[in-house]
């Protein structure tokens, strides 16, 4: 189960980064209907709370998105209620297509790549439907497990990514991620083994500079991935990675302790010889 939610995972934050707002939506209505259900978090710790400003439950209609929607949430939840909460989301009446966990660190802004999971089946790792309407308002049993894991980071790894050549036309999505275990970039579930990513970085750019938080450790491949227009998001494709400076066909090696950022993770893409 914790693999499919890795991955899946991954495929909710390159939903969730297409939006960049979030409405709250509380209160009765006679057009509206109320989704409950329970939030059971992991690694949830007096440390982990102290670092943590808001944690919230939104849905949106669309996924994969097909056009910007605003996402509607919840009112920020007690993050020092326990270790299982219970919550409440009033919603117009229609079918939600994905209901998900966000998190917000002190001080910090709103980063809808911060998602600490989502509902879905347990024998898929893709989002459940949800459909409110007026001969069924309420929808009970919503729960979603949340992992404080996928959201909270001690250290930083940053770095230049160059670009050479022509950009793909059919470009949509760039991400980066570290991985501790080095994944197959013929296997798209090889993103099972994500342990932090950032996705919507800059795309048509020659250069960009990113700074990816990370837990501490040793990633063993940082790299990145492309996703094409009117592609599932199974179809994400391995585009180049940190390099090992004494051998760049093969993955560097990355160290960072906690508290720690560091710098000099340069990823060189050569697109003339990456096939769309």
């Amino acid at each position: 189960m914790r693999n499919y939610s890795r991955i899946g995972v991954l495929i909710v934050i390159l939903f969730f980064s297409v939006f960049v707002s979030c409405k709250i939506d509380q209160g009765l209505s006679p057009d509206l209907g109320v989704i409950k259900g329970r939030i059971f978090f992991s690694h949830r710790t007096s440390e982990i709370l102290q670092k943590t400003d808001e944690i919230r439950v939104a849905v949106a209609k669309s996924f994969p998105p097909t056009e910007f929607t605003e996402l509607i949430t919840s009112p920020p939840l007690n993050k020092w209620a326990g270790d299982t909460l219970q919550y409440e989301l009033y919603v117009p009446f229609g079918t939600y297509n994905i209901l998900g966990v966000v998190w917000k660190g002190k001080g910090k802004p709103w980063n809808l790549s911060d998602v600490m999971g989502y509902y879905h089946d347990i024998n898929s790792f893709l989002p459940s439907p949800i459909s409110v309407t007026r001969e069924k308002m309420e929808v009970d049993s919503i729960d979603v497990y949340a992992d404080f894991e996928y959201v909270v980071r001690e250290a930083t790894i940053c770095g230049t990514i160059t670009y050479n050549g022509t950009w793909p036309k059919n470009t949509e999505i760039m991400g980066i991620g570290a991985f501790k275990i080095p994944p197959d970039p013929t296997n798209v579930f090889s993103l099972l083994n994500v342990s932090s990513a950032k996705i919507g970085i800059p795309i048509f750019v020659s250069t960009y500079h990113y700074c990816l938080p990370v837990s501490a450790g040793t990633y063993k491949y940082v790299g990145l991935f492309w996703k094409a227009k009117g592609t599932p998001f199974t179809d994400i494709r391995y585009l180049g990675f940190y390099a090992d400076p004494d051998s760049t066909s093969k993955p560097g090696e990355v160290s960072v302790q906690k508290g720690e950022t560091r710098s000099g993770v340069d990823i060189y893409v050569d697109f003339s010889t990456f096939r769309p």
